[in-house]
């Protein structure tokens, strides 16, 4: 691994956009570039227009469990909702109604308590599941879902599976945050899915990584949990930059334009506090299957 020392630290202008919240997780722009986030511990997702300064955040949809965290938008304008508590993911309609779409793997097995999810060209979902699995019991696996509701498990035995995205060419990379560990699957044309690698490691300060956000230049912005940064990895896995990004409790990342929108908890010490902030890295997102 890279020496942090020889990792250079980038600051970039911050714009607190709304803050307020409990533990915010979770950001997706629909099409129109609205904002959604869970509120993680209170169940709640919150619709902002952050487009239009000085509008408030409003709730868009509440699940009974009380515990909710990853969002990813169908191009159809649907919205996936990893429920952590009922260990379920549902499909939210544009104006916030729930159906069911997934809650057990092909085999029957139910799902733990899936927690990030995002969807390749095909509308298939892959998505994280690692409600009670730790260093010492690794029992947190990574699965896909197609969209006539197959679950399919594509590796198990991580000690926490936690943040993913797609590659450019749609391989997936998902964040282990207890062993720090960043592993890729190669995705095959035909759809087969290739062993478990190891992409990059995130530096041992903090908490270990948790969202990822991929630049349309293959890039991959990493949010530390506990460091407070975004960690930039190149499309080969290498630790490039780490930029600040307004307090220590990092929790993930969207792009919109040439910005990041990024979940915070703890924004500065007089205001301990969920917020949403904009970093103008100057560099897109790389299109999700939502947008395209």
């Amino acid at each position: 691994m890279q020496p942090l020392h020889s990792v250079p630290t980038r600051n970039v202008p911050i714009t607190v956009v709304a803050d307020g919240f409990a533990f915010v997780e979770a950001p997706s722009f629909d099409r129109n570039g609205v904002l959604f986030f869970s509120e993680v511990r209170t169940g709640t997702v919150w619709r902002l227009e952050v487009e239009r300064p000085g509008t408030e955040a409003t709730v868009f949809h509440r699940v009974a469990s009380g515990w909710c965290n990853g969002t990813a938008f169908h191009r159809d304008g649907r919205m996936f909702l990893c429920d952590v508590g009922a260990a379920c993911i549902w499909i939210l309609s544009p104006d916030g109604n729930a159906t069911l779409f997934v809650d057990r793997t092909e085999d029957g097995t139910r799902l733990r308590g899936p927690n990030d999810c995002v969807s390749d060209r095909n509308g298939v979902l892959y998505f994280t599941d690692p409600l009670g699995s730790t260093i010492d019991d690794p029992v947190g696996q990574v699965c896909r879902a197609f969209p006539d509701g197959r679950v399919e498990r594509l590796d198990s035995g991580l000690a926490f599976p936690n943040g993913l995205a797609l590659t450019a060419t749609e391989d997936a990379l998902v964040i282990d945050a207890r062993s720090r560990q960043l592993y890729r699957y190669t995705i095959s044309p035909d759809g087969r899915v290739g062993p478990r690698e190891t992409f990059g490691h995130m530096p041992d300060e903090g908490g270990g990584g948790d969202g990822m956000a991929l630049a349309a230049d293959g890039r991959f912005f990493v949010t530390h949990v506990g460091a407070g940064t975004l960690d930039v990895f190149s499309p080969e896995g290498q630790l490039l930059e780490r930029i600040p990004a307004g307090g220590p409790r990092l929790s993930n990342c969207a792009f919109r334009c040439d910005s990041l929108y990024c979940t915070v908890t703890q924004a500065d010490a007089a205001a301990p506090n969920g917020a949403i902030h904009r970093l103008d890295v100057g560099t897109r997102g790389h299109p999700l299957f939502g947008d395209r």
